[in-house]
């Protein structure tokens, strides 16, 4: 059982969050619930226990919209690519969705690629890691 008195009372002194949460078994963000209304010191909290500060700018232009339509995220890094037009409807069903896919199938030509609705996406992974193959294979497997 956490006190909440004495939870208070070490956080005034300077006791972090993860120290009091340890004394008592519990998690940091409970121990956070309990002192979150306690102003911080003049001096500020610990630079330890200081969250780390957003960015005082946003650059649009390479997180924006337009930066997320020329690039595709490759091996965990954006690469600038060339794509074919976007169309207003997926291009295997025809249905009008918000948010197309850019589907590409060659790392080395990345805009050999089409634009799917999500649901369609998914079927074109499926079909290109093999899994049409298992299907097919599970199918003959169970009829028999």
């Amino acid at each position: 059982m956490i006190n909440k008195e004495e939870a208070i009372k070490l956080r005034k002194q300077g006791v972090t969050l993860q120290e009091i949460a340890d004394r008592y078994g519990v998690t940091r963000q409970a121990i956070y619930w309990i002192v979150r209304h306690i102003p911080p010191p003049e001096d500020g909290w610990p630079k330890h226990q200081r969250l780390p500060s957003a960015p005082s700018t946003f650059d649009r232009t390479k997180w924006g919209k337009s930066y997320h339509r020329n690039h595709l995220k490759i091996d965990g890094k954006y690469v600038y690519v060339q794509k074919r037009p976007r169309p207003e409807t997926c291009e295997i069903c025809s249905k009008k969705v918000r948010k197309l896919d850019y589907h590409y199938w060659d790392s080395d030509h990345l805009a050999w690629g089409i634009w799917v609705c999500g649901y369609c996406h998914g079927h074109c992974k499926f079909i290109e890691n093999g899994g049409q193959k298992r299907y097919l294979e599970l199918k003959i497997q169970v009829s028999s």
